[in-house]
């Protein structure tokens, strides 16, 4: 007999729990405005001041050639650090789909950067090394 009675009052207090979810619910929708009061959606259109933005110079490559290309991409005025990351994303995602970059690390006098494959064309370590001299002054780069 006792084992009848729990199984009544779990389901006594599943049926609460039902309707108090029911009735948080309608209470929900009765206080949400109607789409006839909702009258104007404001939209505004976010402008980057001219002066925010640099413009970088990059050198690119092709998966398919060794001759590093020189091109010009426009950035949010930041960091050195995040130009330079930002830059070289777009490189990578230029050069190769499977190619990630990781991390860069910086010392006084050299570069570091970790990729998810080291298998890097000597086009494209060329490219590297420009951009990174362009960017930041530094000429050495190495790979981790």
């Amino acid at each position: 007999m006792k084992k009848f009675k729990k199984i009544n009052l779990k389901k006594v207090n599943l049926t609460i729990i039902l309707v108090i979810i029911v009735a948080l619910l309608a209470i929900i929708t009765l206080l949400m405005p109607s789409k006839g009061k909702i009258k104007e959606v404001e939209v505004k259109k976010v402008e980057v001041k001219k002066d925010e933005m640099v413009e970088v110079t990059l050198y690119g490559i092709d998966k398919n050639s060794d001759n590093p290309s020189k091109y010009t991409l426009i950035l949010k005025e930041a960091s050195t650090s995040d130009l330079l990351k930002l830059a070289v994303e777009d490189m990578v995602k230029k050069y190769s789909p499977d190619l990630e970059l990781i991390n860069i690390y910086f010392s006084d006098d050299t570069v570091y950067y970790e990729f998810n494959n080291k298998d890097l064309s000597e086009g494209f370590l060329k490219a590297l090394q420009m951009t990174t001299q362009e960017i930041t002054g530094i000429e050495e780069i190495n790979l981790l």
